[in-house]
């Protein structure tokens, strides 16, 4: 609900109000001009946690509380925010009556599971046996010049995420990618500069 009440966000920035740092976020109303709230860190941190705790009592309650739920939850984390913080996995570990290092230790496990802010495209290489025989490295490089990123690295403006990852599944039609969840096979560095120029373009 409080989500739903609130403009888009189009800047965040840091600055000092009487040599306090505050956090400046701007909103966008319709086509008027815009509106600034000015929040205090100490605010703005206590606000994230309320909502990061929201956040883990809804996956919690929708996939249950044992540990045979830990990973549909933390993708039901990674699925709304795009990654896993810290305080995300200590505020699971202590819904879920978890230690936080058993936590920890299964989202940095699974490559899918990010514990690192991505770009809102999540771009995922295969990088086995079977795609690396039918060209996964010239794939890779045209990507890469493609967006001017380098593996591991996000877009300036976070738009696309560059990752390898382990087997997706589509062996039998190598090389594959992975954006989001859209799977691309077949791929040549023409088909696969085509399939960019259409995110970059249209998503």
């Amino acid at each position: 609900m409080f989500a739903k009440t609130l403009p888009a966000v189009t800047e965040i920035t840091i600055k000092k109000l009487y040599s306090f740092p505050v956090i400046v976020i701007q909103f966008t109303k319709g086509k008027s001009d815009s509106i600034t709230f000015v929040k205090s860190f100490n605010v703005l941190k206590k606000t994230a946690m309320i909502i990061n705790e929201e956040l883990v009592k809804e996956a919690v309650k929708k996939h249950g509380s044992s540990r045979a739920a830990l990973i549909p939850v933390l993708q039901e984390l990674v699925a709304g925010k795009n990654y896993l913080s810290d305080l995300d996995m200590v505020e699971v570990a202590r819904e879920m009556n978890l230690s936080a290092a058993d936590v920890y230790g299964t989202a940095t496990f699974y490559s899918f599971l990010d514990t690192r802010p991505r770009g809102k495209y999540v771009i995922r290489v295969c990088k086995t046996i079977s795609c690396s025989m039918k060209g996964k490295n010239s794939i890779l490089a045209t990507i890469e010049e493609t967006l001017k990123i380098k593996l591991g690295e996000t877009t300036a403006d976070r738009k696309f995420s560059l990752l390898e990852t382990n087997c997706i599944g589509w062996c039998h039609k190598a090389p594959a990618i992975l954006i989001n969840d859209e799977p691309y096979t077949e791929l040549t560095p023409q088909k696969v500069t085509e399939v960019l120029r259409e995110y970059i373009k249209n998503k």
